[in-house]
């Protein structure tokens, strides 16, 4: 899964970065149905208590939707994947003050109960 936003949250960014096109290329969703998308943007993510480094990631520019104007940015595998990295990383050097497990996903449980 990639990372999106909005086109309505895009258009907000200031400043605002160049959108890039991708030719022939075919987003599909975790339904398989295809994902229409307007561009691309690159965007420097860290997270804050996580991650000691910036991440470049290619993040998919959506039309505009009734979801995505209440969940304007869904943060994909492409930047969750450094996650445990960074936080075992902090771990090893000292520089965290939560705990970190690691450990098989259960797919079949709420995330927040």
């Amino acid at each position: 899964m990639i990372t999106t936003v909005s086109e309505d949250w895009y258009k907000q960014l200031d400043p605002l970065p160049d959108i890039h096109t991708i030719q022939e290329f075919i987003v599909q969703g975790p339904d398989g149905n295809s994902l229409p998308y307007i561009g691309y943007i690159e965007a420097v993510v860290n997270v804050p208590g996580v991650s000691n480094h910036d991440i470049l990631v290619p993040v998919l520019v959506v039309p505009n939707t009734d979801y995505n104007l209440e969940v304007p940015v869904i943060i994909g595998t492409n930047v969750l994947k450094f996650i445990p990295q960074s936080a075992e990383e902090n771990l090893r050097s000292g520089n965290s003050c939560f705990f970190y497990q690691s450990q098989k996903a259960d797919w079949n449980s709420p995330l927040y109960e």
